[in-house]
This record gives structure tokens, C-alpha cells and sequence, in this order.
């Protein structure tokens, strides 16, 4: 497991949210999905998600709604990835204070990049990162079972 807080998925597509589950899960991430604004703001009242994956363009409570309702609520905040189709940029970026954005359709790696990069950063996920990273060097570095028995979970 990657990260011990799960990541919110915040999209109105049914396939959208099936696939980016499952693509997340593989890589070891716990996800928890909400199919509109209004869902995601209920579901945080009992979660505390490393990362949100937000849509923008949602029936009912859009992207920007559920970002200034969000950010009206005492924090702390988990980071917030625009995750929409269109053209979205650093605007919508910055009228949300959201952190990054992927757009649809989107590239796998990329979605995987930005999350690994704020999850680590939310959950002590950066400490796991760099003893697993610390695995990978070459035999001459040492990593003891107990390192990496630590960046497994």
C-alpha cells in the first residue's frame, strides 16, 4: 500500500471514475470516489484523503463550487488536482487554489506522477518513497529489512 490515506476521486463519469480506480488501486492506492461535488463534500465530513482528483464540469455542484466550499471549511487541506477535460490551465488553477491539474484525456503516467508526487507529501509517504528509492541503488548500498519492510507499508 502506497499511501495510508486514500485519494478522493471527484468525477460525474462512471467509466472515468471505474478506470482511474482501478489504475490507482493497482499501484497500491486506496480510493474513495464521489460522482458529484455534493457526494465528495459529505464523504470529507469522515475522510481525510491524501489527494482530491477534482472534474471541473459536473452536473449539480461543479468543480469550482465544490473547491470554494471546500476551502470555506476549517483545514487542514488535502492537495487538490484539477482533473477535467477542456482547456483547463494555470487560470483555473489559481482561481481554486488547487496545486496541479491533469487534463482529459489524460495520460496515465502523468495521472500516476502527480498523485505519487502529493500523496508522498501529505501522509509521510515521502519517508517510504526515498527508503524505497534507497532499495533500487546498486549492491553496494545497504538497506536493512527493517527500511524496507517500512517502505512497504
Amino acid at each position: 500500500m502506497r499511501s495510508c490515506k486514500p485519494i478522493l476521486l471527484v468525477d460525474d463519469d462512471d467509466d472515468v471514475r471505474e478506470l482511474v480506480t482501478m489504475v490507482l488501486e493497482v499501484e497500491g492506492y486506496v480510493v474513495e470516489s464521489a460522482e458529484s461535488g455534493f457526494v465528495a463534500l459529505d464523504r470529507l465530513r469522515s475522510l481525510e484523503p491524501s489527494v482530491i482528483l477534482l472534474d471541473m464540469n459536473m452536473p449539480g455542484m461543479n468543480g469550482w463550487e465544490f473547491a470554494h466550499s471546500y476551502r470555506a471549511q476549517a483545514g487542514p487541506y488535502a492537495p487538490v488536482v484539477v482533473f477535467t477535460g477542456g482547456h483547463v490551465g494555470s487560470d483555473v488553477v489559481q482561481q481554486i487554489d488547487a496545486d496541479a491539474f491533469v487534463t482529459k484525456p489524460f495520460d496515465l503516467n502523468d495521472l500516476l506522477a502527480v498523485v505519487g508526487r502529493y500523496a508522498a507529501r501529505t501522509d509521510g509517504g515521502a519517508l517510504a518513497a526515498t527508503i524505497s528509492a534507497l532499495g533500487h541503488m546498486d549492491s553496494a548500498a545497504k538497506v536493512t529489512p527493517a527500511a524496507r519492510a517500512l517502505a512497504s507499508r
